[in-house]
């Protein structure tokens, strides 16, 4: 690596921290000293729940896990899930060829979706049986964050407690209740992209009833960044032909409907999410050629009814849940130009559609009535079904010249769904059975261990453990040792799909991960943490090319060949240098190696720097400024394009600033932000063999202003 390259970054930090640094020194004395601290205005990070499935301290938790509340998202002027997820150490969000978001965890990625990471909202997967992610591949573009109430990431395996695809890492996405929300609010946001949105929450008691409501509709055109060349355009030197829209903007916005409802009575909870997105444009399209007219939808309901007894008996809590989730993934348009191959007067068009079904219960009982034991003991099942495919087109794929596969102009849209579908429907059932010990081995030394096994109708079953030992050192010193296994269930997709020939016998895709952190408190307003971690991938799924010697041609299936090992570390520290100055970042750095090539894994950035400084500069003021610098990207083996640039983007927020829950009605909060200050050219690779050649730029310089108010 060049000099340049290593020391830029140290130049644009300067641009960051010239707001904070420079200024703290004079600031608190000009602070009214009934100001809150910083510590309060980011609300409770010390407490999580993921790590073991009850609250513990950050610091002690058997895992590797980060916390973002309420109060930080705000804080940083974050409107969007994603962007609060880019914050979180060895995590990037990346952007598949339509532009949906990839999360790629420690050097983890998969090229058009992201099975990997286990998703849930309060508790409760919302994966999609087809794709193994959140049904993101045709339609779904993140979350609006103002009911949110917290965000619990954890990094690394975590199949011992949570299942399939806990495999680099989970997110908990915890929800507002009643107690967070004072009474009615409302709030408006408008930005660059021709991007406006509207929300409004309420929370309420009553007696032993206390219940929490939202709704959020909002639209955008997307940041519409050039593409100069897409598959067309490959098509169109092969032909002599200039139907390509490339050189043009990739269509990215969308419109969005979320709602969500919470009651509570005594020990009973019963929730109902709404999340649908509608007209979703296509980025480079389905075919990686731009086509302004292909549209995507997704609508998705979650439901739960959840009993919980802290004190069911003595030495004994109980919980039990109930859940039901739905999504319909849909698809409409010319996946490419009018005239193409000479055929297709109106373009190759298809409208391909997905209903899910997925039905899930989990009861696990506490026992703490032995010394120095937190005994968990869980069961539970679900049922994953495909009960509805739509898959109307008109064409059909057929054998092309020397391998691949062409397009045959049929005139007119046919419904294959019941003949020639790419797929059928499926149902898939689940048992699973874990225990869990954590365990008081003797003063500030505590040992947690703790199986899963998981039966699948489908591919059998598959038992993972994990062990962690944590040591409190000192007062302000603590030191972690863990280990784990996990694994990636092989999706409907990898499985049936009907492009890759007859169903597949796959096995799941396994992990195992080593990983040691320290985490010291030198002072009450400051925090350090270092964690090392070392794995090794093994069963990958991945498509393999089988040739027939008859025809001279071949065929794609999918197999378990694949296998990845990687290391790397992570470094987070936060330190508030006064009463109104906070300086936060992280630094992440990992190595992962293909060891079917022996070469870097592609398209995952090495070296991962964020830093964030905040300046309270007057009562009900602040100012954040924020850098997000990626580096080190690889691309595959046999990739002839020139490297993947190094990005950084520079973010700045100015807002109003208040204690959570002291506004009163009638009293407005403001936030306005600039996103990319610097106008880099940011873009994140297109995966090996992609015809958008120079990659997929991200949004240029941007505005969002927001305003709130309790009435």
């Amino acid at each position: 690596m060049s000099r340049c390259r290593a020391v830029f970054p140290l130049r644009v930090v300067r641009r960051v921290l010239i707001l904070t640094v420079t200024l703290a020194a004079g600031v608190s004395r000009s602070q009214s000293v009934e100001e809150p601290e910083l510590a309060q205005i980011y609300g409770d990070k010390s407490f999580v729940s993921i790590a073991t499935g009850t609250r513990q301290p950050t610091s002690r938790a058997p895992s590797t896990a980060t916390v973002i509340t309420a109060e930080e998202i705000k804080a940083s002027g974050f409107v969007d899930l994603d962007e609060v997820l880019e914050t979180v150490p060895g995590f990037h969000v990346a952007r598949s060829t339509n532009y949906n978001p990839l999360y790629v965890v420690r050097g983890i990625k998969h090229p058009f979706t992201d099975p990997h990471v286990l998703m849930l909202v309060n508790g409760i997967p919302v994966t999609s049986a087809f794709w193994g992610d959140r049904g993101a591949h045709w339609g779904w573009h993140s979350l609006p964050v103002e009911n949110i109430a917290r965000v619990e990431v954890v990094r690394g395996p975590g199949s011992a407690l949570y299942g399939a695809d806990a495999f680099a890492g989970v997110i908990n996405i915890i929800t507002k209740t009643s107690d967070e929300i004072p009474g009615n609010r409302i709030g408006v946001i408008a930005g660059s992209f021709d991007t406006y949105g509207a929300w409004w929450q309420y929370g309420g008691r009553r007696d032993d009833v206390s219940i929490a409501a939202y709704l959020q509709a909002g639209t955008t055109r997307g940041p519409r960044g050039i593409v100069t060349e897409d598959f067309q355009t490959s098509l169109d030197r092969a032909s002599g032909t200039g139907l390509s829209l490339a050189p043009g903007p990739a269509p990215t916005g969308h419109d969005a409907l979320d709602a969500h409802i919470d009651l509570a009575y005594r020990k009973w909870r019963l929730r109902a999410d709404y999340n649908g997105r509608f007209r979703v444009r296509s980025g480079t399209g389905s075919f990686q050629a731009l086509s302004p007219a292909e549209r995507g939808y997704h609508n998705r309901v979650l439901t739960d009814l959840t009993y919980q007894d802290d004190e069911f008996a003595r030495d004994w809590a109980v919980s039990a849940q109930v859940s039901f989730l739905y999504m319909r993934e849909l698809l409409a348009g010319h996946l490419l130009p009018p005239g193409v191959f000479g055929a297709f007067p109106e373009g190759p068009t298809s409208t391909p559609g997905i209903w899910q079904r997925h039905g899930r219960f989990d009861a696990s009982v506490l026992y703490t009535g032995l010394r120095d034991h937190r005994l968990r003991f869980g069961a539970g099942a679900a049922l994953d079904q495909i009960n509805k495919v739509r898959d109307e087109r008109n064409f059909r794929t057929v054998a092309g010249p020397g391998g691949g596969f062409a397009l045959q102009d049929l005139g007119m849209l046919v419904d294959f769904s019941n003949t020639e579908s790419f797929l059928f429907p499926q149902t898939r059932n689940l048992k699973y059975v874990y225990v869990q010990d954590e365990y008081l081995l003797g003063k500030d030394l505590y040992l947690t261990a703790g199986v899963r096994h998981d039966r699948y109708s489908d591919f059998g079953g598959t038992t993972n453990p994990r062990i962690a030992l944590v040591w409190e050192a000192a007062y302000d010193i603590t030191a972690k040792l863990m280990y784990g296994r996990a694994f990636r269930a092989p999706t409907f997709d990898d499985q049936y799909n009907t492009f890759f020939g007859p169903p597949r016998q796959l096995k799941p895709e396994r992990i195992e991960m080593i990983e040691t952190a320290l985490v010291w408190r030198p002072t009450f307003r400051s925090q350090l943490s270092m964690n090392l971690f070392r794995y090794k991938m093994r069963d990958v799924i991945v498509p393999v090319a089988i040739p027939d010697p008859a025809t001279g041609t071949f065929t794609f299936s999918n197999a378990n060949r694949g296998r990845q090992n990687g290391w790397g570390g992570e470094l987070e520290a936060a330190v508030d240098v006064t009463r109104s100055v906070r300086i936060s970042g992280n630094f992440a750095y990992q190595r992962a190696i293909d060891k079917l090539t022996d070469s870097d894994s592609a398209d995952a950035p090495r070296r991962h720097l964020f830093l964030r400084g905040e300046w309270r500069f007057a009562p009900r003021w602040a100012l954040s400024s924020q850098l997000n610098w990626i580096a080190d990207f690889r691309r595959a083996i046999g990739d002839p394009r020139p490297p993947i640039p190094d990005y950084h983007t520079v973010d700045l927020t100015l807002r109003t600033d208040r204690q959570p829950m002291s506004g009163h009605a009638g009293q407005w909060t403001f936030s306005a932000s600039v996103r990319n200050l610097f106008n880099a050219d940011a873009r994140e690779p297109s995966v090996s063999g992609s015809s958008i050649t120079y990659d997929l730029p991200q949004a240029k310089r941007s505005y969002i202003v927001e305003a709130s108010t309790a009435f």
